[in-house]
């Protein structure tokens, strides 16, 4: 049993992350839920240090990277060159990233699996002159 330092409640130890320094008794000193509530609230106060990292982490690019591609695209898709929240588009074979897209943009070659051959089939299928059986 253990006393959570935030909520002050006395919990089992399996409500304790466990911890890296040997000096709290291989425990966290918070309990998990207070741990979330504290970890959320300072992504809360620090939305862009949160962005940062994230983009760091996963794409291997800076904040300030993310906005200059940002203002280079005029804020718009790159391929439906709609006005949007726009996401970081990355190769997953090569590991780079190619551009900003929409959401929508993104999920739609990421389910075309980045395939070029596929996308020139639909753009096929998608033509108003093709006659299909």
């Amino acid at each position: 049993m253990r006393r959570c330092s935030s909520c002050r409640k006395v919990k089992p130890l399996p409500e304790f992350y466990k911890a890296t320094a040997k000096a709290n008794r291989g425990y966290q000193y918070n309990c998990k839920r207070c741990c979330r509530g504290l970890a959320h609230g300072w992504r809360q106060r620090n939305p862009r240090r949160e962005r940062s990292i994230q983009l760091k982490k996963n794409y291997g690019i800076t904040i300030q990277q993310f906005e200059a591609a940002e203002r280079r695209q005029k804020r718009r898709c790159a391929i439906c060159k709609k006005r949007a929240k726009l996401t970081v588009d990355h190769c997953h074979t090569r590991l780079v990233v190619r551009g900003l897209l929409c959401a929508k943009c993104n999920a739609g070659i990421g389910l075309l699996c980045d395939s070029i051959t596929i996308l020139q089939s639909a753009i096929v299928y998608l033509s108003p002159d093709v006659l299909r059986d």
